[in-house]
């Protein structure tokens, strides 16, 4: 009787084998078209969508908001694909726009990749002030020029230690260091201005801040004088030049009469200051004061920088610039007249 009741128990068992097989299979084609179907087949898309990222949003959090939003039909797949494609990296803030029939791998990877159509290059201008700056970002429709202002307006003293107390008052005005910035459409006004500040604290050197201890001066003074000499004239001697005639200005107590205080008063655009702005009551008229003004007059390049840190001694007492640009010097008040009267008369 056992031998066969043994034979039909095996046929039991190899059937079952069989069958357990054929199941494993068929899960496995299954698995293989699901995952070809969301890997694959393109998401069609009835209408432009636009998906913002932000600095540091998570992987997961965006694959959440695609599947709710109908641009991907797994926010596991996306994760997997992510993980496994693209270890190890970030995904690239900024603003994102996706329309016709994309897969789900051309997604991770525009996600990946950046978003070309949100990215923003700016170069500030040397002399610029922070108002410049603002309408510039929302010239290029980087960011309003009211949420930049607003932010220059906060306290940074904390993370910048070389920015003066009433900078957290007043203006970061002379900080912002002019260069070619990079960012992303709709980026805060404050990651903006901690990368201008992170740059200003790179360009004014070790040896330059050596320097000006030295000399037995501060930052801020450094900074204000370096603003004027970058709207006065142009040339890094002229510079030189002109940053000793002010220092020696400022020792005998004589009034700094720079033209270019009175159009950051006025907002004027003028090569020379006009009579009837000569007596604005202001900390920034240095007509009326004698001194440097309270603060810095716009963000002054490395090159105003450093000729506020080295003068060139010269015998001069007054300056001009031509329209051509040339500065021509004078050694007396007389002699500036004539060349006023020689060089300006138009």
């Amino acid at each position: 009787m056992e031998e066969f009741i043994k034979p039909q128990r095996a046929a039991t068992f190899g059937g079952a084998l069989v069958a357990i097989g054929v199941g494993v299979l068929f899960l496995l084609v299954v698995a293989a078209l699901w995952l070809s179907y969301i890997l694959f087949q393109p998401v069609v898309l009835t209408a432009e969508h636009s998906v913002s990222v932000a600095k540091g949003e998570t992987i997961s959090s965006i694959a959440d908001r695609l599947k709710d939003e109908g641009i991907i039909r797994s926010a596991h797949a996306f994760r997997l694909l992510v993980s496994l494609r693209y270890a190890g990296e970030t995904m690239k803030a900024g603003d994102y726009t996706l329309s016709g029939s994309p897969t789900l791998a051309q997604t991770a990877l525009l996600f990946m990749s950046g978003a070309p159509n949100s990215e923003f290059t700016i170069t500030v201008i040397e002399g610029w002030t922070v108002a410049d700056i603002a309408r510039t970002l929302e010239d290029v429709g980087a960011l309003s020029s009211r949420d930049f202002l607003a932010a220059a307006q906060e306290d940074y003293t904390g993370l910048f230690p070389f920015l003066p107390p009433q900078s957290r008052t007043q203006s970061l005005e002379g900080y912002l260091f002019p260069d070619t910035y990079r960012l992303f459409k709709k980026s805060a006004g404050r990651d903006m201005i901690e990368r201008m500040l992170e740059n200003f604290a790179e360009k004014y050197t070790a040896d330059m801040v050596a320097e000006t201890l030295a000399q037995k001066r501060d930052v801020h003074a450094i900074v204000t004088l370096a603003s004027l000499l970058e709207r006065e004239v142009q040339g890094d001697r002229d510079r030189r030049m002109v940053a000793d005639i002010f220092y020696r200005r400022l020792e005998k107590g004589m009034p700094l009469q720079a033209d270019s205080t009175i159009n950051y008063i006025t907002g004027k655009k003028d090569a020379r200051a006009r009579l009837t702005d000569l007596e604005i009551v202001s900390p920034y008229n240095t007509y009326r004061n004698k001194g440097l003004p309270s603060g810095p007059i716009g963000n002054p390049g490395l090159s105003s920088l450093q000729a506020a840190l080295s003068p060139i001694k010269n015998p001069f007492w007054f300056f001009l610039t031509t329209p051509d640009g040339e500065v021509i010097y004078s050694k007396t008040f007389e002699e500036h007249v004539k060349n006023k009267l020689k060089y300006l008369k138009k």
